[in-house]
């Protein structure tokens, strides 16, 4: 989460870094200080147990179907984009002695000049240069988990992610604005919110509409609205792993997997990628019971989902409420609903703030809230985009984003909804 602490000046509105709302609130004016159980207790806001799918979440904001051309573009890039890369095996695999020239393996840069090659036959411009700068991301990608594994380097910082989800983006047809890259991304700002002149909130991304070319929106009103609000850019679980479970642990997976396609080779053992996964996946588990006697809790995010953190779940819950109050625009809605994403390096978790908007109207008049007034928030599990089947369903998603018409949800409309559906009405 980038800070704007430093950027935001004039009248009442400016800010210091220990303010909080009022005397008696623990919420900080910077919705990047927020904390969860300050979210659950001041606000009613709170997480759902259990994680749904995305196609459910998308049937809360939109019954649109991708159009004919959305479908067409979307099965397109799928067929070009048909390749698995597992980023923990990037990252552990390098090795500047055996690929001098780029540090890159053998494999994926056959991968890489193979898609970039088979999409420069096809007609379509844009097609061609949004596989083109996607493929160049991941090759970026896999140069930074080289210097991190090669050259000893403490981290790859979260820019790099966050350049790579915007570059996916846009292949998905949305316009990114990062505020984490640019430093004078524009904060949203609520004033008089829960006693306080000014509270502000400055996600690390937000994705804009922007369409198939030739469906590029026009209306300017609807165009500078976000259709998904990313709270938080975090370097990869995965990193955390191997910088707590310290080099020599690393390097023994390294050594085991090493060892492993030797033996392969050697027996022209034709066992599959998922194999070479399940026996990456044990190493990990058994470093992780090698070093939980020694040290705390050393667990990836694919056993400890990131979003039970206590500020990444406080910040995120902020950002969507901040960014649904300046959306919410129907004066007949009963629920309120905006859809966001948190991502964890290379995967992404998708969530959406479901609240009724007399929960809302309360926050917005800084009325007290009674025990009925609770708000939730949905997530998914995380989707890899460097998997081809995990990544399909994320770019779907992606370009569903397109179609969202606006936040607000009534009663009338979800009746219109079940109709239409009923009778296959378009």
């Amino acid at each position: 989460m980038h800070d704007m602490d430093n950027n935001v000046s004039g009248g009442s509105c400016k800010s210091k870094r220990n303010a909080h709302l009022s005397p008696s609130s623990n919420l900080h004016i910077w919705v990047s200080q927020w904390l969860r159980k300050d979210v659950e207790k001041e606000l009613h806001i709170f997480c759902s147990g259990t994680a749904i799918t995305p196609s459910s979440m998308l049937e809360k904001i939109t019954n649109e179907e991708l159009s004919e051309k959305q479908s067409e573009y979307m099965e397109k890039v799928k067929r070009y984009l048909n390749f698995d890369i597992r980023f923990l095996e990037l990252i552990l695999c390098q090795s500047v002695a055996h690929y001098p020239a780029t540090g890159i393996t053998q494999h994926l840069k056959d991968v890489i000049k193979d898609t970039i090659e088979r999409s420069m036959k096809d007609p379509d411009r844009f097609v061609r240069s949004t596989i083109r700068e996607f493929m160049i991301a991941v090759q970026t990608l896999a140069r930074k988990c080289e210097e991190y594994r090669t050259h000893l380097k403490k981290t790859i910082y979260e820019g790099t992610f966050i350049r790579f989800i915007s570059d996916f983006a846009v292949l998905c047809c949305l316009k990114p604005e990062c505020s984490l890259v640019n430093a004078n991304g524009e904060p949203t700002i609520w004033e008089n919110f829960r006693g306080s002149q000014c509270a502000f909130s400055n996600p690390d991304m937000r994705l804009m509409k922007r369409g198939l070319p030739e469906e590029f929106c026009s209306s300017y009103e609807e165009t500078e609205l976000p259709v998904a609000s990313i709270v938080e850019v975090k370097r990869p679980s995965d990193l955390k792993f191997m910088n707590e479970s310290g080099r020599d642990s690393v390097d023994e997976l390294v050594r085991s997997m090493e060892l492993t396609k030797m033996k392969q080779s050697a027996g022209n053992s034709s066992s599959s990628d998922s194999t070479s996964s399940d026996n990456l996946s044990a190493g990990i588990s058994r470093v992780c019971r090698k070093k939980k006697s020694s040290s705390k809790v050393i667990t990836s995010s694919r056993f400890l989902p990131i979003y039970n953190s206590n500020k990444v779940f406080g910040q995120h819950a902020g950002e969507l409420l901040f960014d649904l109050n300046r959306c919410l625009k129907d004066s007949n809605a009963k629920v309120g609903r905006m859809p966001g994403m948190i991502i964890d390096g290379v995967k992404v978790i998708f969530t959406i703030l479901e609240i009724r908007v007399s929960h809302l109207e309360k926050l917005r008049k800084n009325q007290k809230l009674d025990d009925e007034d609770k708000a939730f928030i949905y997530y998914s599990i995380p989707y890899d985009i460097l998997n081809q089947t995990d990544r399909n369903i994320v770019m779907e998603y992606f370009i569903k984003l397109n179609n969202v018409k606006n936040y607000g949800y009534s009663e009338l409309k979800k009746r219109v909804c079940e109709i239409l559906r009923e009778f296959h009405i378009n």
